[in-house]
């Protein structure tokens, strides 16, 4: 009785190989340039987390020296996005919006953002004096925001 085993012209068993099979076989080059762009993609990734920390540290820093101690500090995530800090919560039994706070770059100060009742942030108005986080509160999305 004959075994019908056979090996690839490498001496390993068929589709054993680390490559999928009929995976084309990519050139050193290549590899180089995959390999570049990955790294390349990291460091603007540390950039943008760089960005976002700075900012959520211009957020935190507005808000100490405004005496304001917010529920959840601003922070930068993994992907370089700001989180804004949670001033407080949404209280919709007395119809009181939340109130976050967030950089805007173009304004270059800390913008107030007020949670609707499906926790989607709007634009309320820029915080300036501490009556802007109350009014916030109690007024919701500036008013020239459209859903």
């Amino acid at each position: 009785m004959a075994t019908n085993s056979r090996t690839d012209t490498d001496g390993t068993a068929p589709g054993s190989g680390s490559a999928a099979p009929g995976a084309p076989v990519l050139p050193a080059w290549l590899h180089r340039a995959e390999a570049d762009r990955v790294k390349n993609l990291e460091h603007l990734l540390s950039g943008r987390v760089r960005i976002a920390q700075a900012n959520a540290e211009k957020v935190n820093a507005h808000l100490r020296g405004m005496g304001i101690e917010p529920e959840r500090p601003a922070a930068a995530d993994e992907s370089g996005l700001l989180v804004p800090a949670l001033l407080v919560d949404a209280d919709p039994g007395q119809n009181l919006y939340g109130v976050h706070a967030t950089w805007d770059e173009e304004a270059r100060g800390v913008t107030l953002l007020v949670s609707d009742p499906s926790g989607h942030l709007l634009p309320a108005r820029t915080l300036r004096r501490l009556a802007d986080v109350a009014h916030a509160r109690h007024d919701g999305p500036a008013q020239n925001h459209h859903h």
